[in-house]
This record gives C-alpha cells, structure tokens and sequence, in this order.
C-alpha cells in the first residue's frame, strides 16, 4: 500500500478523522483546536472551526450536514458545514471533564457523548424535547462508545477494562435523591453517597441539604428498612424526520444498578 495524498490539517496532532463518502470531504480534529474539513478529490481545505480547547472527537449527520465536535474542556459543539463554509449552531456542557468519545444516531436522532468523568450522556438532538439523559456505570474515564443500530444497544468500554451493553430500548429511570427521593439535577445534587439501592456499590447523586446530614448509622438503617425512595420513569425522546436541534436540556441521571458488565454475561434491564 503506498500513499496517495497528504493532507496539512493541523500544526498538532491529529485526533480523529473521517470519510463522508456522499460529499467527498475529509473531516479531522487536532489538538491545536481546529476542526477542518478538506475535498478528498482534490486535497484541497475547504474550511476550518476553532474550538474552545483541543477537539478530541466528532460524528456527522449525513442528512442533515451537521458535525459534532467534542473537546477536551467536555463541550459538544453542532456545527452546519457547507461546502466552503460552517455556521454554529449551539454548544452542549454537560460534562465535567474532556469529551473522549462520541456516536451518533442517525433514525432516532440521539448523540451519545463519552467523557473523562466516567459517565455517559445521551442527547436528545433531534427530538425536540431537550432531553438529556446521563449513564453512569463506569469506574474509570470512558474509552471508547459504539452503537448497535439492528439491536438498539450501546457498547461503551472505559480505561480499567470495562465493557458495558445498554439497551436503549429498555425504560430509563430518572434519578431521585436517594435520602429523601426528590428529584434532582447537577446544581443541586453537587456530591455523591454510597447509600445503597438494592445493594449496589456504586456511589449515586443526593441531594446537597441531605448530603450533610447523612451518617454511616443512617447508611445501614435506610438500607435494613428500606427507607429509600424509587425514582420514577422517563425515556429518551423519539425519532424525527429533520434534525431541529435542542438548544437547552434538562438533565436526568441514570443510576448504574440497571446495569450489568459483560463479564458477567447480561445486559442492563
């Protein structure tokens, strides 16, 4: 095999590229912050995008010619390319660490972001409900993210050898505090607990007024008693025919008991 044609894209290195055979562009990210796209005909730069930080990964909806870029800050931007142009859409926060890894949903409109801070968010792009739901059932920085689209499962792996399936066709489950089971978001569930759920080890959000008054006396009681509240039921947005994107999301966080590694031979339930 010998080359055929070099591309100058980035003054750093290159962290991802990709082949859009429809358009013929060439996509690629860098960690001197430039998203690029180039005429693979011709090897020609049709145009670039700086990012807030070093972009790390990126997906593309043929359809509707929309990029997304993730970076090492943990933002999502949505960028419109035409052929010698983009515009920007929006930008999605919702990680605490850098964005390593993303995958999009062409038929259901879904964009799954895997980041440093071991979790996973699933964004409702293009169903016009902003939502945005986040997995957790990882102890180290997520890896790696793929989608099964026949079987409607996402395969994520993260840096201690973890592999889990998620079936996306399964109810997810909003996430409540565990002491007093009101439901809560990000600012206000700012810390984490081990207080047990069906006996699982993970530590899960509560809420940051029942954070201070939790003791390990408390922990075992509520887990002896059953003194803890289920959370309620919600699920990813459904399909659309145009990609509208959401520009503000409203998160819910999944707990990690519906979860089950392949070395232990399941899938989440």
């Amino acid at each position: 095999m010998t080359p055929t044609r070099t591309y100058s894209a980035h003054q750093s290195r290159v962290t991802m590229v990709l082949f859009i055979l429809e358009m013929e562009w060439m996509l690629s990210t860098g960690q001197d912050k430039l998203f690029t796209w180039h005429c693979s005909e011709t090897g020609e730069r049709l145009g670039n995008y700086r990012t807030t930080a070093c972009a790390s990964c990126l997906q593309f909806d043929v359809e509707t010619r929309h990029v997304f870029v993730g970076d090492h800050s943990g933002q999502v931007t949505i960028l419109k390319l035409e052929q010698d142009n983009c515009s920007l859409i929006t930008t999605f926060k919702g990680h605490t660490a850098g964005v390593t890894s993303l995958c999009w949903d062409p038929v259901q409109r879904l964009l799954f972001s895997g980041s440093s801070d071991h979790s996973i968010i699933i964004w409702d792009i293009g169903g016009r409900k902003g939502m945005a739901l986040e997995l957790q059932g990882h102890r180290d920085k997520i890896q790696s993210i793929a989608y099964a689209h026949h079987s409607r499962q996402l395969i994520s792996c993260s840096a201690d050898g973890g592999i889990v399936v998620w079936n996306m066709d399964v109810e997810r489950q909003e996430h409540h505090c565990r002491k007093c089971g009101k439901a809560v978001c990000g600012k206000c569930s700012s810390k984490s607990s081990t207080i047990p759920l069906m006996g699982f080890e993970f530590e899960v959000r509560v809420c940051d007024s029942c954070y201070d008054s939790i003791t390990d006396e408390q922990h075992n009681r509520d887990t002896e008693e059953g003194h803890i509240a289920l959370p309620s039921h919600s699920r990813p947005g459904g399909h659309s025919s145009t990609l509208e994107i959401s520009c503000h999301f409203s998160f819910r966080r999944m707990g990690p008991r519906a979860l089950q590694s392949l070395s232990h031979g399941g899938t989440p339930c």
